[in-house]
């Protein structure tokens, strides 16, 4: 195919991106406020009316205060049990109490609304049922996060004897019986209202006009890779201070975004160890390592690997670079914006997937890593600028401004930075920092990062990049933490405007088209976007420059440049839609928190191998025969470890790179040491 049909393609996909936005904006529905009910002539497939029971210890063991209080009803959050209580001595007063796995009580909002029923509803949602003296009912909600409750307004005029309310499978259902032991009557399923917002059409048209941006810049950096050479690497002519930006860019993703501020809403400030950690960590990164590396003239971070081990580490490197990206961060990095875009505006979750994944492999083609890099500096700006804007708008409507937003946030622990204590399961102070050292240790391993590190003019060009990401990365960081803090201070103060029914991924997403002005809602929306595809890009770009150096390049040496290019935009293409397609495979499944699944996806995908860059790096002695030993060896107790224990994915992701390192070692020491020359290979001999 020649390049010019493959622009042809690009502009049909952009104008179908558009054709279908207006689709949308037609076709979109306000959101209603009013919930139904929905009269059903079937029970529920594998609907059980058994519940669980709350464990003795936890019952039987309550606070004295409690000792003679009546249980109304309960329901579980993950590891914690809910108890609503009638008051011993007090009429028609009511008590909501958590209780944890360790058995520790601990007292919550009161419901407004008297003795109710109650039913779980989502990730951090409960839904109350009331019924007034006349057999009348009332739906009320709970926020486990904000800990408030709320009315819902029930549309029905129907009156009712003994109602059942039951949650299955996400639905809530009705059941209405005449005696406590008689079966239903009759079923209803409780239709909630639409938590959609509409767009309006300034909104589309930030968006329309943010993916016009991208394209075009596509087309003006194309003349810059018209050979492989500048495909890959952008002729080494790329300034230190862009690579830094487009570092920040693909390290950030709708990971930062979405899932750091629904974190710091639900939890409190525990990651932030991991930028503090950081701030050093890439210090050292830009003293010592990058500039090494960027000395030995590389395409593919793995040709060092070769240099410094044999072709067999350089092949299996490369493998795993093509599996993880693939086969895990593209379609996650795709699927997570996709699934609150589509939950909080209505779009379709799989059209969200196919225009994300089909823009950025347009511009990816056309114009090569100089594409990906300079629309990465302009994401940073819509990133960063979209989170500011964000953020004064939730301050400004906070009771109190900035001092309201600490103020309560201070008095809920939101600030909290974690234990100290040692523990594998519960991300902590130790976990993060061993996993940080993990990731720091072996950050050449990743070809994403590294192909923008080659792209500079120089190895003292090169280190000044990472300084600008180490600048980025700390008001960045900062930035997000904070934003999330802000929304529980937002959403305790404005109650109804939270979502219980939402998940926690969704929180940002939700405040952005709900609270934000049009247009703002839609320049905000394209961050979101831009979040993801920066990854996007830089993954296919990457893994095609793998693809053709490490694997096609050694099969066929005598290729031409034209041929390596034509290849290169292949797979490109390919990789594009793989990812793509797995991205739209993981929209059929329910998933938890993906900040969660992320971090541990990576880890078993990837397993310790970056932990062989370290033992090159960082070690003489190890060779080559400790290098494919140790990954192995820490692929294998990395899924044992994962298996055996309730490990979080910190936990497991340092265990897979210090596995590596330490079996790599000791094999390497059990066995004749190398005799190649090391010059210019380790930090040492430099």
């Amino acid at each position: 195919m020649r390049i010019s049909k493959i622009y042809i393609i690009k502009w049909l996909l952009l104008l179908l991106f558009s054709a279908y936005v207006a689709l949308q904006a037609d076709l979109m529905a306000k959101a209603e406020s009013m919930h139904r009910l929905q009269l059903r002539s079937d029970m529920p497939e594998k609907f059980s009316f058994e519940s669980e029971s709350i464990p003795f210890f936890a019952w039987d063991d309550r606070p004295s205060a409690y000792e003679n209080d009546t249980l109304i009803d309960f329901f579980q959050k993950d590891n914690d049990f809910y108890v609503l209580l009638k008051s011993h001595d007090a009429l028609d007063q009511y008590q909501l109490c958590r209780i944890d796995k360790k058995g520790d009580w601990a007292e919550l909002s009161s419901p407004p609304f008297g003795t109710c029923q109650l039913a779980d509803l989502g990730m951090v949602g409960v839904v109350a049922l009331i019924m007034d003296d006349d057999g009348g009912l009332q739906l009320g909600s709970y926020h486990t996060v904000t800990d408030r409750w709320t009315s819902l307004p029930l549309e029905t005029d129907r009156t009712f004897k003994l109602p059942v309310l039951q949650s299955h499978d996400g639905a809530l259902f009705l059941f209405d019986r005449s005696e406590p032991d008689q079966l239903a009557e009759a079923i209803y399923e409780i239709e909630l209202a639409s938590t959609t917002v509409r767009f309006s059409w300034l909104d589309y048209t930030a968006i329309i006009i943010y993916m016009i941006v991208l394209i075009s810049i596509g087309l003006v950096t194309s003349k810059k890779s018209s050979t492989s050479s500048g495909f890959f690497l952008g002729g080494r002519k790329i300034p230190f201070w862009a690579v830094g930006f487009s570092l920040y860019a693909t390290g950030t993703s709708a990971i930062s975004f979405m899932a750091i501020p629904a974190k710091t809403f639900a939890t409190d400030w525990t990651y932030i160890w991991m930028s503090v950690f950081g701030i050093v960590g890439f210090g050292l990164l830009a003293v010592y390592i990058v500039p090494l590396i960027r000395r030995l003239l590389l395409t593919s971070t793995y040709e060092y690997l070769e240099m410094r081990f044999n072709v067999a580490v350089r092949l299996l490197g490369g493998l795993i670079c093509i599996v993880s990206q693939v086969g895990g961060r593209m379609s996650v990095v795709l699927f997570l914006p996709a699934l609150a875009l589509s939950t909080v505006t209505g779009f379709n979750i799989y059209a969200c997937i196919i225009v994300m994944g089909g823009v950025s492999i347009v511009y990816t083609v056309m114009g090569g890593i100089s594409a990906v890099i300079w629309t990465d500096v302009l994401q940073v700006v819509v990133l960063l600028g979209g989170a500011l804007v964000s953020l004064v708008a939730i301050i400004m409507e906070v009771p109190g401004g900035l001092e309201g937003v600490i103020q309560t946030s201070s008095q809920a622990g939101k600030f909290s930075t974690g234990s100290f204590s040692w523990s594998y399961v519960v991300p902590g102070f130790w976990i993060l920092l061993l996993s940080q050292a993990a990731d720091l240790l072996t950050w050449p391993r990743d070809q994403v990062m590294m192909q923008r590190v080659f792209a500079t003019p120089s190895a003292k060009e090169a280190g000044k990049s990472i300084w600008t990401l180490n600048l980025i990365v700390i008001p960045g960081n900062l930035l997000f933490f904070f934003l999330g803090t802000a929304l529980f201070a937002y959403y305790q103060s404005h109650p109804v405007a939270a979502n219980p029914s939402l998940d926690l991924d969704a929180t940002f997403p939700h405040f952005i088209v709900s609270e934000l002005p049009a247009g703002v809602a839609g320049l905000v929306i394209a961050a979101l976007f831009a979040a993801s595809m920066s990854t996007l890009d830089s993954a296919m770009n990457s893994v095609a420059t793998v693809v053709v150096v490490d694997f096609v390049a050694r099969v066929r040496k005598n290729m031409s440049d034209a041929a390596r290019l034509s290849v290169a935009h292949w797979v490109t293409i390919i990789v594009g839609v793989i990812g793509t397609s797995v991205a739209l495979l993981l929209a059929t499944f329910d998933l938890p928190s993906l900040w969660d699944i992320f971090i541990k996806l990576m880890a078993l995908l990837g397993g310790g191998f970056g932990g062989v860059f370290t033992l090159g790096l960082l070690t003489r002695r190890a060779n080559s025969i400790g290098a494919l030993t140790g990954a192995v060896a820490s692929l294998i107790i990395t899924l044992w470890f994962d298996a055996a224990t309730d490990a979080n994915g910190f936990a497991v992701a340092a265990m897979a790179t210090f596995s590596c390192i330490a079996v790599g070692y000791l094999v390497s020491l059990l066995t004749p040491a190398s005799t190649q020359s090391l010059k210019g290979l380790t930090i040492y001999d430099r």
